[in-house]
């Protein structure tokens, strides 16, 4: 038997004796938030919101942010906590919801009832969030073609026959492994087909930091 089990074991058993004795045990409602990197993040226990960030200087960092609400609750008090959502827009069904900024998360276990456990610690997991790279591939009609997106490895792509044979030469779609927020990209042609020679389109910008949202005009002409 571990001496934490121990701890634990008796942390509990008071409780419970506070309780039956009409004692008033209380617990303060806090948590964790992993992974968390920007603001923006609300969570909702009830009437209750706080707004959990990172450090100061730390914007941009993932760092673990440890959070409470104000309200303690009694012995026995279930609470439920949320991430709060956002007023629903026009043509909207489900409601956005006050994740950081660039990130996306999920609540590990926001609902129980206090002092079933020694402690209330609830677990908030964020991950910053990724998006496609890629565009069209135009006049592909042999194969050997390889791009690549910096050094995070190559992206064959493989011509499409015309269905059926006398139409056009479709365009071929591709796309890279997404790649973070706020993280460089550039694509390239690492290889060339047999038989032809692509060039990346002129006005197109191959290479960047991405934003929130998915690069997709990165277009290639074969001839």
């Amino acid at each position: 038997m571990t001496l934490s089990f121990v701890r634990t074991s008796i942390a509990v058993a008071l409780v419970a004796l506070l309780a039956a004795c009409g004692g008033k045990a209380s617990f303060e409602v806090r948590g964790t938030v992993t992974g968390l990197a920007y603001p923006g993040l609300k969570l909702v226990n009830g009437d209750q919101t706080i707004e959990p960030v990172p450090a100061a200087g730390n914007i941009g960092s993932i760092s673990d942010v440890t959070f409470a609400f104000p309200k303690s609750i009694d012995y026995g008090t279930t609470y439920d906590v949320k991430i709060a959502e956002k007023p629903l827009q026009v043509g909207q069904t489900v409601a956005e919801k006050y994740f950081p900024q660039h990130q996306t998360c999920e609540l590990i276990n926001g609902t129980d009832t206090a002092g079933r456990l020694a402690e209330i610690n609830v677990i908030v997991q964020c991950v910053i969030n990724t998006f496609a790279v890629g565009g069209k591939v135009k006049g592909l009609t042999k194969e050997g073609l390889v791009l690549i997106n910096g050094s995070s490895g190559q992206n064959p792509v493989t011509p499409v026959a015309p269905t059926p044979p006398a139409t056009a030469t479709p365009d071929v779609v591709y796309a890279f492994a997404n790649v973070r927020y706020n993280t460089t990209y550039g694509v390239s042609i690492f290889k060339q087909p047999t038989g032809q020679i692509c060039s990346i389109d002129s006005g197109v910008m191959p290479s960047g930091t991405m934003g929130d949202a998915a690069v997709s005009n990165i277009d290639i002409t074969c001839i």
